[in-house]
C-alpha cells in the first residue's frame, strides 16, 4: 500500500462517520466504514488518485479543485496535472516553452511540453491564433492518454520515468503572420 490515512464523511446534520483508507500502488482505494464494518474498493480515476496523492483530498473540491492555484503561481491544479507540473512549488520553469524552429517547409512558431500518457482521463489540445483574443484553431491533441494527432504535430518521445516529450508546431509559417500565439488547453 502507498498510502493509509483516515478521513471523516458527513453523512447529514452533526452525525459523521468514520472511514478507513488504503491506496494502493495502482490507485484503488479500500474503505472499512466502521458502522457497517463492510469493506468495498473504489478505483480512483488517475486525477483524482493525483489529488489524494498531492492534497489527501480525492474530489475536486477545495484546495484540490481544478482551477485552485495553490502555489499561487497563476497555474490551476488541472494544467498542472496535465502538463505534469509537481504542486507545492512554482511551476513556472515547467510551463512549455517555445521558439521558432525552421523546418524543411518554413520557419513556424514550436512548443515543446512534457506529459505522462497514464493520465489517460484528460485531454490536451494544442491551439494556435493570430492573437490571444482568438480565435484558437487546435494544431494538435492527444485524448484520454493517446499519441498525439494533428497538422502541427511533429514528435512525441521517450523522456524517461514514464513521460513523454512533445513537440507541437503552428500550421502558418511565421514568414505569412505578423505574429502567432500558441497554448495548450487541458480538460477532462
Amino acid at each position: 500500500m502507498k498510502r493509509s490515512s483516515a478521513f471523516f464523511t458527513g453523512t447529514g446534520g452533526n452525525s459523521y462517520s468514520f472511514y478507513v483508507v488504503a491506496t494502493s500502488n495502482v490507485g484503488n482505494v479500500q474503505n472499512a466504514n466502521t458502522q457497517t464494518a463492510a469493506v468495498t474498493t473504489h478505483s480512483l480515476t488517475p486525477i483524482n488518485y493525483w489529488r489524494w496523492e498531492n492534497f489527501s483530498i480525492p474530489s475536486n473540491t477545495g484546495v484540490a479543485a481544478d482551477t485552485v492555484s495553490v502555489d499561487h503561481d497563476g497555474i490551476p491544479n488541472l494544467l498542472k496535472y496535465g502538463l505534469v507540473i509537481p504542486p507545492g512549488k512554482s511551476g513556472s520553469d515547467m510551463l512549455p516553452s517555445s521558439q521558432v524552429i525552421n523546418y524543411t517547409d518554413g520557419k513556424f512558431l514550436s512548443m515543446n511540453f512534457v506529459r505522462d500518457s497514464s493520465r489517460n482521463d484528460i485531454t490536451l489540445l494544442v491551439q494556435a491564433a493570430n492573437n490571444p483574443g482568438g480565435p484558437w484553431t487546435t494544431v494538435a491533441s492527444s485524448v484520454n492518454g493517446a499519441v498525439f494527432t494533428g497538422n502541427g504535430f511533429v514528435s512525441e518521445t521517450d523522456a524517461g520515468s514514464g513521460l513523454n516529450t512533445v513537440q507541437v508546431r503552428d500550421v502558418v509559417n511565421t514568414t505569412g503572420a505578423s505574429r502567432r500565439f500558441m497554448r495548450v488547453l487541458v480538460t477532462h
